[in-house]
């Protein structure tokens, strides 16, 4: 599990963020809280929305382009926090 910041300006809900999973992965739905959802190289994807920012648990599998998996991941993460890898690294890295 992983606790993603969220950018103030960014506007970030359930409902918005199932858009964002289903732009991002093509499928994805709300269960239990969380929204759901697979892609080749991750088994499972589960992302809810909290006060402290963007919770998202995964669990990985083998695929044959991980480049593409890593790529896709990354693309939604910017897509629901606002912030880009490059940041995201800062972030993390003042912790």
């Amino acid at each position: 599990m992983r606790i993603y910041p969220v950018k103030k300006s960014k506007k970030l809900d359930m409902e918005i963020l199932l858009d964002v999973f289903r732009q991002s992965f093509g499928n994805g739905e709300l269960k239990e809280g969380y929204v759901t959802g697979s892609y080749p190289g991750l088994k499972s994807i589960r992302a809810r929305v909290e006060k402290n920012g963007l919770i998202v648990e995964t669990e990985s599998a083998r695929t044959e382009n991980p480049m593409e998996t890593v790529r896709k991941f990354n693309d939604f993460i910017e897509s629901a926090t606002g912030y880009n890898a490059k940041e995201r690294k800062k972030l993390f890295s003042k912790d």
